[in-house]
């Protein structure tokens, strides 16, 4: 199950919606702080400033200058009074003293340094100075002195007057324009507390709307959220699909009802119980708590990383349950929690193996249709190789005109039953889908011109005419010419079928000089209708299917002809107008070729050089009667045959005789015509004879494994005399046979003549001293029992041979006692085939060897 889909212009979820909602406000508070700071800091500042505006700075300078222009006044009336009317000197210094501490204050003082060094009063404060400085060792001096000089005194300090007034009046002036800076810096800063103010109100008022938006969106952005959880509650609960949400313990948290449905849980039951303790069986567990720990150490769930996964489930009652699971990861207040989607595809598992079955079951079926098809083909040709073949050695003898009428009669019918079953053989080929082309060059007229000629004889028993029409350039093309003229056969014989007294034409053309070629076969026939086109393609249709019908066959020519077209690459047409005819159109790209090459399949020996070259021919077939047809098409070729019975009595002979060619069955009992030639070219005297395969039935891959195995050339059941010309005039043998044919030895002989009489003479006697071996090997072959001691007496027999030099048939009894189970028969009776072959041959050549003293000689040089 999935999430309800957002749409993409609003915000994924109200929850984020209202986190940012949240970061704007913080924001406007912190805007907040800043300007109720700002407006503080500015507070204070005015206080500050209005303070320092309460001090009263002028009246203390005022008072201060005035204080010492009036002790000035003092100390001279003082002087004036001790001169005049000699009031006591005392008096004289104690307001000289007075003056001193007045004009330190009003000149030394931070306030009053600073005003005067402002105003520039430094020489004003100068002429104070000197002429209080220059009365002070006066004042401290004897009273004597100081009478001296008191009208001096008295007349220095009377100018003082108009310095001390001028200080006075700038002090007061100073005083006054930094009351006015100070008064102006108050006014600034208020006019900024007010601006301040101001916008802290107005940022107040955005604040209040802000926050009132906030309160909507945040109450529209809580229904949404309770709607949407709502929903999504609901729809898990409704899903069809388990929904199991637990932590990152594995404890449940949520189970839905499809999940109760599927597991037979209740939801109060399994709340806070352990998925794998109630939901996973014994053997997922490990995978599962391995995962789980994975996830708590990286936040990963590895396990799930694919996402959809199978794995297997367990119901309350036992039940174990394939299911398809899906886990994703969510964040809680918690911490993570995983959500997993469950599905039982109990139904959908079964429907896959049913389909899984039916699907065996149509390829078995496949299989034993081809497997049929091969049989019946075998059983099939197998007779008619037989009747065709004797109807065949029947010509050559006396016959009168009745009996050739009658014999030619079961001939046509013979070759029309063949020809039925190659049909269906072809059929079944190409779907195989393991139909190969085999490109090759062809003059494509002189192909035309041939089919044409070889159904002329065809068209005139119904009365029609054959005519070709070609333009020119269809000379030398690179196609399968094969495949081709099968297509054209099927086209023309099909045409003529269904039709009587009129025409049939073959067409060919090149269109616009490109390498596609179009053929055509027309004919003046009874047509086909419009529901028949449909089918006419398919197989075993035939547009008249009633006992009455005029036309035979088995309905399978145009259905090859369909597939034959396909496999070339090309297409194939029909049009068709009932009662006028039929026109088969074929469109296939065969590229222009300069000159065709005629390769190696050029002119070869004829018939006469064959006759006049016999050779020595070994004949291996199982079937009595092909068995005798053969030989006697053989021998009135000139060869010199010897016939086997099957495999094993085929490999037997030709171990111990040289023979130019063998024509070897492939269906045989007991031992293959492929493996009997695997074993013939492993070695002994025909291990080089060229070896010919009958075969009633051969696919290419077929074909590809019997020259595997060593087969020079393939020939098809039924044969002919003139078949078995050509198959033998392929090679004489493909390797150059040995000139001493009398004298070849089996492998590992040549060690026991080199050796003498004796050593040849020891194997002798041991293959006689254990020839209940012989006999024993011939018994497994058969299908026996094993003895309780045919396992020991044949590894004894084998340790012997060894010792004695006979390897390969040591290797070979050495085989078949490891297969050997007391009681049992051979599960595969091939190796003891193999070693009762080489047991006689070596038996054989020992007794040759006997009989030629000189061979020791020439096999030990």
């Amino acid at each position: 199950m999935r999430a309800p889909m957002i749409s993409r212009n609003r915000p994924a979820c109200p929850l984020q919606a209202v986190a940012s909602r949240r970061t704007q406000a913080a924001i406007a508070g912190a805007m907040l702080a800043l300007l109720i700071g700002v407006i503080a800091f500015l507070s204070l500042d005015v206080m500050r400033r209005v303070d320092s505006l309460a001090t009263a700075h002028t009246d203390n300078v005022q008072w201060t200058f005035s204080a010492v222009t009036v002790e000035l006044v003092e100390f001279e009336n003082a002087l004036l009074g001790a001169e005049r009317d000699g009031l006591p000197l005392d008096e004289v210094r104690r307001r000289f003293d007075i003056l001193y501490n007045r004009a330190d204050i009003a000149t030394n003082g931070t306030l009053y340094s600073h005003m005067i060094a402002k105003a520039g009063l430094g020489d004003e404060a100068a002429r104070l100075w000197q002429a209080l400085d220059a009365a002070v060792p006066l004042i401290d001096g004897p009273d004597a002195g100081l009478a001296a000089a008191l009208p001096s005194l008295r007349s220095s300090f009377h100018d003082l007057r108009a310095p001390l007034r001028t200080m006075a009046i700038a002090g007061v002036r100073l005083l006054a324009v930094d009351a006015d800076g100070q008064r102006a810096t108050v006014a600034r800063l208020l006019t900024r507390l007010a601006l301040v103010t101001s916008g802290l109100v107005v940022l107040l008022l955005v604040a209040l709307v802000v926050l009132g938006r906030l309160n909507r969106d945040m109450g529209r952005r809580a229904q949404e959220l309770q709607m949407l959880t709502s929903r999504l509650c609901a729809t898990v609960r409704s899903a069809i699909d388990a929904v199991i949400v637990a932590d990152d313990e594995g404890r449940i948290l949520d189970f839905n009802p499809a999940a109760e449905a599927i597991f037979g849980y209740r939801r109060d039951e399994i709340l806070g119980q352990r998925m794998h303790d109630m939901i996973v069986p014994d053997h997922v567990r490990p995978f599962l708590l391995t995962g789980m720990e994975r996830f708590r150490e990286t936040g990963q769930l590895s396990l799930f990383a694919g996402g959809r996964v199978e794995m297997e489930a367990r119901r309350k009652s036992g039940e174990v349950f394939p299911a398809e699971i899906s886990v994703s990861i969510a964040d809680s207040r918690n911490g993570k929690i995983l959500v997993s989607f469950l599905r039982d595809i109990s139904d959908r598992k079964a429907a896959e193996a049913d389909l899984t079955r039916a699907r065996d079951d149509a390829l078995a079926g496949e299989k034993a249709k081809a497997n049929l098809l091969a049989v019946m083909s075998h059983e099939m040709r197998t007779p008619l190789n037989g009747m065709l073949g004797a109807m065949e050695l029947m010509r050559d003898t006396a016959l009168d005109a009745e009996q050739r009428e009658h014999l030619t009669i079961m001939d046509s019918s013979g070759r029309l039953l063949l020809h039925h079953v190659n049909d269906v053989l072809d059929i079944a080929h190409l779907d195989s889908g393991r139909a190969v082309t085999e490109n090759c060059g062809f003059d494509l007229a002189v192909l035309l011109d041939e089919t044409v000629a070889m159904h002329r004889a065809l068209a005139a028993i119904n009365g029609n005419r054959l005519l070709i029409e070609t333009e020119a350039g269809l000379g030398p093309v690179l196609g399968d010419a094969r495949r081709l003229r099968q297509i054209l056969v099927n086209l023309i014989g099909n045409a003529l079928k269904f039709t009587r007294q009129g025409t049939v034409t073959l067409t060919a053309r090149r269109p616009g000089g490109t390498d596609m070629v179009e053929i055509a076969v027309r004919d003046t026939g009874i047509g086909i209708s419009p529901a028949d086109r449909e089918r006419i393609f398919d197989e075993f249709f035939t547009a008249d299917p009633t006992y009455g019908r005029r036309a035979g066959g088995t309905g399978l020519g145009l259905a090859i002809t369909d597939r034959l077209v396909r496999l070339l690459g090309g297409e194939i047409a029909v049009d068709s107008t009932p009662g006028a005819g039929s026109v088969f159109a074929v469109r296939l790209r065969l590229a222009p070729l300069a000159v065709v090459d005629p390769g190696p399949d050029g002119p070869g020996p004829d018939g006469a050089e064959i006759v006049a070259k016999p050779l020595r021919l070994l004949l291996v077939e199982d079937n009595r009667v092909n068995r005798r047809v053969a030989r006697a098409l053989l021998e009135r070729l000139g060869h010199r045959v010897t016939e086997a019975e099957d495999g094993i009595e085929g490999v037997e002979k030709a171990f111990c005789t040289a023979f130019d060619a063998i024509l070897m069955d492939v269906s045989m009992p007991r031992l293959d015509g492929v493996e009997a030639t695997r074993r013939i070219r492993l070695g002994g005297r025909s291990r080089h004879a060229r070896i010919v395969a009958l075969t009633a039935h051969a696919m290419p891959h077929e074909i590809e494994e019997f020259r595997f195995a060593g087969m020079d050339e393939v020939g098809s059941k039924p044969v002919s005399r003139g078949q078995l010309a050509a198959l033998l005039a392929e090679g004489a043998p493909r390797r150059a046979v040995v000139t001493h044919d009398d004298h070849a030895e089996p492998d590992g002989l040549p060690l026991l003549l080199a050796a003498g009489k004796d050593g040849g003479a020891a194997v002798m006697a041991l293959l006689q001293q254990r020839s209940p071996v012989a006999a024993r090997l011939d018994a497994l072959c058969r299908g026996g029992l094993a003895g309780p001691d045919d396992g020991a007496e044949i590894l004894h027999a084998a340790a012997a041979c060894a010792g004695l030099g006979a390897l390969p048939l040591a290797n070979a009894l050495d085989r078949v006692a490891r297969l050997i189970a007391p009681g049992a028969a051979l599960s595969d009776s091939v190796p003891a085939a193999e070693a009762l072959a080489l047991w006689r041959a070596t038996a054989a050549a020992l007794a040759s060897a006997d009989a030629d003293p000189d061979m020791p000689l020439r096999a030990a040089e």
